[in-house]
């Protein structure tokens, strides 16, 4: 994969090789620092981040890049951004594949796997629009015969919406933050375009400015509304990309058995990246597209 790709204004960041299986902090066995909010009644998708600050998580890896502008420059406040790790072999130890697409010899992609697969059919046309899924997006960037693959933490769900989760049942739930775009920052544009192996005609986003997503608004629940909120343990997907050729012809058993793919073609999902970004689903909430986290 090159070092860097635009598509459909996302923008993807090869952060260079990782061979060998990387291990996290022991503290990432209990950390709970990135926490996000959403409805019980939609687990999986979260609305909310418990703080507006911006963290940086060591417990994902972070590779390094032959062009280390490209390391610096992936801002978690922009959403129009992704990365992931080519050739990328192996999943971080502790953590399992979970979702794999590849495109064979003929440019067939073939998926399995949330978020590079979906449970619903494909419509040929639609007239709300729509945020591209970058899981949806990095499909199209692959070459013939490369895979790509995402893994999660063996202990956490992996959810096209939200990444690597897991649910914290008694958190106490008070106060949280959300992320907005003004709408006046994105514009619904009629495309026709290539969505889970379909050719589609619709609108989506697009950015009409260059969008930081600074604009943060704290909210607080009240006791009626908590009861029905959900909080949850959030990781990035680590996404990887490669090739047959890539692996080494004498890898050992333990190091196959954590493959990033050794699954021909079932699916993985999401990266855009070795932290992926997390698929966006925009909502129109007065005059900001409110961008669930």
């Amino acid at each position: 994969m090159p070092s860097s790709s635009i598509l459909s204004e996302f923008t993807f960041t090869n952060l260079g090789p990782l061979t060998t299986t990387w291990t996290a902090p022991a503290s990432c066995a209990t950390v709970t620092d990135d926490v996000k909010i959403g409805y019980s009644s939609y687990i999986g998708q979260a609305i909310w981040d418990l703080s507006c600050q911006v963290k940086e998580n060591s417990c994902v890896p972070t590779g390094t890049s032959e062009d280390p502008a490209l390391v610096t420059g992936l801002s978690p406040t922009n959403f129009y951004q992704g990365a992931y790790f080519s050739p990328g072999l192996y999943c971080p130890s502790g953590w399992t594949t979970a979702g794999v697409a590849s495109r064979n010899g003929t440019q067939t992609v073939t998926s399995s796997g949330d978020p590079f697969s979906v449970t619903s059919a494909v419509p040929t046309s639609f007239d709300v629009p729509l945020m591209n899924n970058p899981a949806n997006i990095l499909m199209q960037l692959l070459e013939p015969n490369e895979t790509a693959i995402v893994c999660c933490p063996s202990s956490m769900t992996a959810g096209p919406f939200i990444g690597c989760y897991s649910t914290l049942p008694d958190y106490k739930i008070s106060t949280a933050c959300i992320d907005y775009v003004p709408s006046g920052d994105l514009q619904a544009v009629n495309q026709t375009f290539w969505y889970y192996g379909q050719t589609v005609v619709g609108k989506l986003y697009s950015l009409t400015g260059s969008v930081s997503l600074t604009d943060t608004q704290v909210v607080t629940f009240s006791p009626s509304q908590t009861s029905t909120l959900v909080a949850y343990s959030v990781l990035p997907f680590a996404a990887f990309i490669h090739k047959p050729a890539d692996y080494p012809a004498t890898a050992t058993a333990a190091a196959t058995s954590n493959a990033a793919v050794r699954m021909s073609s079932t699916k993985g999902s999401w990266d855009v990246m070795g932290i992926l970004v997390v698929s966006i689903l925009g909502m129109a909430l007065g005059a900001a597209i409110v961008l669930p986290v």
